[in-house]
């Protein structure tokens, strides 16, 4: 909360979150758009990184059959 390094967040996205997620106009499209959500407060941010699964749109759920 006290601030971070930009560039090796950048770096870590690249490598952790755009197998999955779009960032302005680049990566997967498994989950959803990220473009825009530094405009949500660092807090909120930081439970949707730690917890992703906690609240899932219902067009991103997964299921499995059997």
């Amino acid at each position: 909360m006290k601030g971070g390094d930009a560039a090796k967040g950048k770096e870590i996205f690249k490598k952790e979150c755009l197998k999955c997620h779009t960032h302005s106009g680049e990566g997967g499209k498994v989950g959803p758009d990220l473009t825009g959500m530094a405009a949500h407060p660092k807090s909120e941010l930081l439970v949707h990184i730690l917890d992703p699964s906690r609240s899932v749109e219902g067009n991103f759920v997964q299921y499995s059959l059997a």
